[in-house]
């Protein structure tokens, strides 16, 4: 593991280090991933649009507690990641901004009913740097288009139509780290930490 000091001023691993996840044997992960997670304000003012899907939609609805927009995705990252990975994420500029959330998608091949949103530019940074920091400490990187989406629902069976809705705007202030823990019935979240 390469220690926090060993980062150089402009955030880089030292030339000819492997990351965090160059380990002999097998060290203990956490399953993470970096997310905007919204209040409860704005989860309940869901409610008027979800709850009456519920009786036309076969699927499996998602808890309003663990609506989130996964920003970039990490996997099983070995404990021993998780300091320098908070600090890097801490150093982040971050500007205060808003996302409008405009229209409700099915996407059939996932089978996900999510609400979709056009990234704002400060946003789209964010998740630039997010992704500079996970492939400084070797781990997965995102390479395709970000495309914000919150998921209401999984495992749906019918396809929709994709709709427009009244937009909802999301002042977003913060982003956060999420460990991720698989269960039967779903997955359940704990926020490890959240900036600024």
């Amino acid at each position: 593991m390469t220690p926090m000091a060993a980062i150089n001023d402009h955030g880089a691993l030292p030339e000819g280090e492997q990351g965090c996840r160059d380990f002999h044997g097998n060290p203990p992960t956490a399953r993470l991933f970096f997310a905007l997670w919204p209040d409860a304000a704005l989860c309940r003012s869901l409610l008027p649009l979800v709850q009456p899907l519920h009786g036309t939609l076969a699927a499996r609805w998602i808890k309003p507690a663990n609506y989130h927009i996964t920003l970039a995705f990490l996997g099983a990252v070995p404990q021993a990641c998780i300091p320098p990975l908070t600090a890097l994420a801490g150093g982040l500029p971050f500007a205060p901004c808003e996302l409008s959330l405009q229209r409700l998608e099915c996407w059939p091949r996932a089978q996900v009913l999510c609400l979709t949103a056009t990234p704002p530019p400060a946003l789209l940074d964010l998740v630039s740097g997010l992704n500079t920091v996970a492939g400084q400490l070797g781990l997965p990187v995102e390479h395709r288009p970000f495309l914000p989406h919150l998921t209401l629902a999984r495992r749906v069976r019918r396809r929709l139509p994709p709709q427009a809705i009244t937009p909802l705007a999301w002042p977003l202030r913060d982003f956060c780290l999420v460990e991720s823990r698989l269960n039967t019935t779903g997955s359940s979240y704990t926020v490890l930490q959240r900036w600024p």
